[in-house]
């Protein structure tokens, strides 16, 4: 069964999966980087988490809420405890040092795989799927894990806020 579910899952997906890896390696690594681009990969997660909420599981109000729900009450905690981080934020070249971290691509890969396994089993139409509890839970995860990635956009804002209240003092 499941050699039959990979030889029939298109190609595009696996192209899709070897980029997700590299753009998780690309996170495990220090680097430094301009004022924008550490909000593209939160944004983007975002956008495809919505995608595959509204896709997967319909547009209404319920599926929303708890997508919306689970995201803002991830990020809100992680923000909170977010506090021995090494990034970095330099005021006057406008840049950001970023420490490298494997979580990134575990995360990155967790909602990969939790994709993937919604598409498989509506593709299967297994029974469970039509059940409440999964028509709930699916979207909380989805937004959980959107509001992992949002934990350090919200750290990096404190960054950046606290750069420029100390250069307007």
């Amino acid at each position: 069964m499941l050699l039959n579910i990979l030889t029939h899952t298109p190609v595009w997906v696996y192209g899709f999966l070897v980029g997700l890896i590299a753009l998780g390696w690309q996170q495990s690594r220090d680097r430094t980087v301009g004022l924008f681009i550490p909000f593209v990969l939160p944004v983007a997660m975002l956008f495809l988490s919505l995608f595959g909420v509204v896709k997967d599981f319909g547009f209404a109000i319920t599926t929303l809420t708890l997508w919306l729900s689970a995201l803002i009450l991830v990020a809100t905690m992680g923000y909170r405890v977010k506090k021995d981080s090494k990034d970095l934020f330099d005021a006057d070249a406008r840049l950001f040092f970023l420490a490298g971290s494997w979580w990134y691509l575990f995360f990155i890969l967790l909602i990969f795989m939790l994709k993937y396994s919604v598409g498989v089993f509506s593709a299967l139409d297994v029974v469970f799927t039509k059940e409440r509890s999964y028509l709930y839970l699916m979207p909380v995860l989805y937004g959980a894990l959107s509001g992992v990635f949002f934990v350090r956009s919200l750290y990096l804002l404190r960054l950046v806020f606290a750069a420029n209240k100390l250069r307007a003092d």
